[in-house]
Parts: structure tokens; C-alpha cells; sequence
């Protein structure tokens, strides 16, 4: 298992748990566009991921019609470290290319 990618995805996990829906998706999108360029365990990892923010993502959207609190506004940041982790994974698999 590649340490980096482990590291990084490992990230999109914590993060994924007070994600909102709009972050999750971004998650899984990026996810599913490195599936070809890990290795076989960090494959099966982001693969279990995968099932993990889906899960989440379908949490989010049962409670998406409960008023939004500041806190959860705030939350919004986190999508600029959504695209860091993915750039960060991005730039691993280009190295191990």
C-alpha cells in the first residue's frame, strides 16, 4: 500500500464525516477518477471508501431539508481541502506513472 494515497485517503474519510452533500460528491468524483492509478491496496481501499460516502451521501440528503445552521455554512471551506487531497493523490499517481 502506498503510504501517500493511504494518507490521502484516509483524509477524505475524516473529512467526509461532517462533509456536506455538494464535498461528498466532489469526494467520489475524485475517488473514481484514481481507481485506474493505485495499486491493488490502496485500490480496494478507496473502493470501500467509496461505499462508506455513499452511504454518507445518502445520510446528507435525507437531512438536506433541515434548516442549515452557521457552523454548517462554515463547513463550505472544506471543499478547498477536498481539492487539495485530490491534488495531492493526483500528483502520486503521476509520480508512480
Amino acid at each position: 500500500m502506498s503510504t501517500s494515497a493511504f494518507q490521502i485517503l484516509r483524509s477524505i474519510e475524516i473529512d467526509a464525516e461532517r462533509a456536506n452533500v455538494q464535498q461528498i460528491k466532489s469526494y467520489i468524483a475524485r475517488i473514481d477518477a484514481s481507481l485506474p492509478g493505485l495499486v491493488i491496496d490502496d485500490r480496494e481501499y478507496a473502493q470501500a471508501l467509496l461505499l462508506k460516502l455513499d452511504r454518507l451521501l445518502c445520510d446528507q440528503m435525507i437531512t438536506a431539508t433541515i434548516p442549515v445552521s452557521a457552523d454548517e455554512l462554515a463547513q463550505s471551506e472544506s471543499i478547498d481541502r477536498a481539492s487539495e487531497l485530490h491534488h495531492g493523490l493526483a500528483e502520486i499517481l503521476r509520480e508512480a506513472a
